[in-house]
């Protein structure tokens, strides 16, 4: 058993669903998830996986992506093939029989932050793959946002580049025009979103 509050405690924690094993889409994730293992790890991020099926039918899946793909999958996979944890935690989607419970895990992503708040929920069709390097830079916004609270990141914004500033900082900004014309704080300031919070 996984108990997702310990296992992403004090850290940044990913959940992502998986509507079917042995699916050439989820399969694909699964692989890209793998080869990103790294990069999700350098910034303390912990991967928890969700899936549709039985323990056994899972571990042959890993196995079998695993050889296919030539990656190591290092992250757990819950086994919930009674929808029960996705139906209490709201990660479901009608389905229509011959489902037992009537229900089906939606392809969703859940990123909670090291308070165990849930930050952002992203919901996929199954014939559209997720990108993870999104993932990541939303992670790296988000963790940005919880170090400096005074700050927010523009769009497209990426690890490195300038933050916008709220007014509560610079009082002398009090007009929108001059807030969107001198929005930003210094770049050394916005090369920090990797110091997660202990």
């Amino acid at each position: 058993p996984v108990d997702s509050r310990e296992y992403g405690e004090n850290q940044w924690l990913v959940i992502v669903t998986f509507c079917r094993t042995y699916d050439p889409v989820a399969t694909s994730e699964l692989t890209s998830l793998a080869e990103l293992q790294k990069d999700f790890g350098e910034r303390r991020i912990k991967i928890l996986g969700l899936a549709v099926n039985t323990k056994t039918t899972i571990e042959k899946w890993v196995s079998a992506t695993e050889e296919l793909s030539d990656v190591r999958v290092e992250f757990p996979i819950v086994a919930d093939s009674d929808a029960v944890i996705a139906s209490t935690i709201g990660m479901v989607r009608h389905g229509q029989p011959p489902h037992p419970t009537g229900v089906l895990h939606a392809s969703m992503i859940l990123i909670v932050n090291p308070n165990n708040r849930v930050e952002i929920i992203q919901q996929y069709p199954e014939s559209v793959g997720r990108n993870f390097h999104e993932v990541l830079r939303a992670v790296d916004a988000l963790n940005m946002t919880f170090l400096h609270t005074h700050v927010s990141t523009g769009g497209n914004w990426a690890s490195g580049e300038d933050v916008v500033i709220g007014v509560e900082i610079n009082p002398n900004l009090d007009t929108i025009a001059e807030r969107s014309t001198r929005p930003y704080i210094d770049r050394n300031t916005s090369h920090t979103p990797r110091e997660t919070a202990n």
